[in-house]
């Protein structure tokens, strides 16, 4: 687009906004808001690997997800605001090597939900905050990812939260601040670095 404040793609509510469906894809510079409320709708839905997603204001707050990745790799979502989704604002199912960096990700159920997703980097994001739930949750076999220099802080419930079997991943100079209920929650999960992080 030409300029993401004034360039708007609107859903009306009605199925995923966008749909990504072929590799090497860029959208930036948009406005993308109002997909379907449906657990498997999103304002960008990327079901094709090597995509860029960057400079885009993405929200939906009678839908569902900001941006979900689906069964699919080697991803770059850079440099968007991601704000009042009523699903998680990035979700990652079965999905590795995605990037996930200077994003401001706030006002959404789950900033980021990664269900069995592998190997992806979520760093320098500048504001993982308010969110309903957690800032980044971590699910069901969800290893080796590498989470660093992230804000994260105000969330209603954890700020970070692994569960069920999210073993070797590593979080290095993270501040984790006036979360709700835990900074930081391991459950389940094992082999997991932390270190120079603010908790």
């Amino acid at each position: 687009g030409e300029d993401k404040n004034i360039t708007i793609i609107d859903g009306g509510n009605s199925d995923n906004v966008i749909t990504i469906s072929a590799n090497y894809v860029n959208i930036s510079h948009f406005t993308i808001r109002d997909c379907r409320n449906n657990i498997n709708n999103a304002s960008v839905k990327i079901t094709a690997g090597n995509a860029i997603i960057t400079d885009n204001i993405i929200t939906s707050p009678s839908g569902q997800h900001g941006i979900f990745v689906d069964n699919c790799d080697n991803n770059i979502i850079y440099d968007n605001t991601i704000i009042n989704n009523g699903g998680n604002g990035i979700r990652l199912n079965h999905s590795d090597n995605n990037q996930i960096t200077y994003n401001s990700i706030n006002s959404n159920q789950n900033g980021l939900f990664c269900y069995n997703s592998s190997n992806n980097i979520i760093q320098n994001n500048s504001a993982i905050n308010n969110n309903d739930i957690n800032g980044l949750f971590l699910n069901e076999t969800s290893n080796y990812n590498t989470i660093s220099d992230n804000n994260i802080k105000s969330n209603s419930g954890n700020g970070i939260f692994l569960n069920d079997h999210c073993d070797f991943n590593t979080f290095s100079n993270n501040i984790i601040s006036s979360n709700t209920d835990s900074g930081m929650r391991i459950e389940n999960s094992s082999s997991n670095s932390v270190s120079n992080s603010t908790i």
